[in-house]
């Protein structure tokens, strides 16, 4: 019984630990205005690798995600896919927002 007791303990500390939480970035910065062409580019590339980073979370489901999910579904399963949704909107919104800003600027972006 203390076996199943520790086991089922580890099980639900693996899953809340999981949780994922990717960062939700503004559109626009009061430093926007002064950035060059290169930090254009690279605030661009931080915004992408947002987006890469959710993708990868979803398509990367392992053992805590399936426990997490029948432990606290549906209420972590939707904050995760809420938390998700707005990453990537936010950094989509921030990229656009930045190439319009690398034209404003003239500056050629990759």
């Amino acid at each position: 019984m203390k076996k199943l007791i520790y086991i089922t303990t580890i099980l639900l500390l693996t899953g809340c630990a999981n949780s994922a939480s990717h960062e939700v970035i503004t559109q626009t910065k009061l430093s926007d205005n002064g950035l060059s062409c290169s930090q254009i580019r690279m605030e661009i590339k931080k915004a992408e690798s947002i987006i890469d980073s959710v993708n990868q979370d979803k398509a990367d489901m392992t053992g805590a995600d399936v426990v997490d999910g029948l432990l606290w579904f549906p209420f972590n399963v939707i904050a995760k896919q809420a938390n998700y949704s707005d990453a990537v909107k936010a950094a989509n919104a921030r990229i656009d927002y930045l190439n319009s800003l690398a034209q404003e600027n003239k500056c050629k972006v990759s």
